[in-house]
């Protein structure tokens, strides 16, 4: 199961959709159809320079190449820019995790 967590500035004015526009993306950009994506919004005094850092975290897959990981951090940065009203770039991290590596820990 994808999971983003958005740290913003608690100046930022944050719409009650944030969590769902940003679900949908995530769907979408790791081709992920059927999975269920968790997104939190957690409000930061601790995300210079723009005012806001993303994190997502995703199991790896084959099919989740470089590009496709590239693309979706691009489309995560241009929505959040515009949702929150920033014009610096903002900082998307992408954390893979391999599910056999999680289950041999559990």
């Amino acid at each position: 199961m994808p999971s983003c967590k958005i740290f913003i500035e608690s100046s930022k004015l944050v719409p009650d959709s944030v969590p769902a526009i940003f679900n949908e993306i995530l769907i979408e950009g790791l081709e992920a159809k059927g999975e269920h994506a968790v997104t939190a919004v957690v409000e930061s005094n601790y995300v210079e320079p723009a005012g806001c850092y993303i994190e997502i975290i995703c199991n790896k897959k084959p099919a989740r190449t470089h590009e496709i990981l590239q693309k979706l951090a691009i489309r995560i940065d241009e929505t959040a820019r515009r949702i929150f009203q920033i014009e610096d770039p903002i900082t998307v991290r992408i954390l893979l995790f391999d599910e056999d590596l999680m289950s041999g820990i559990n």
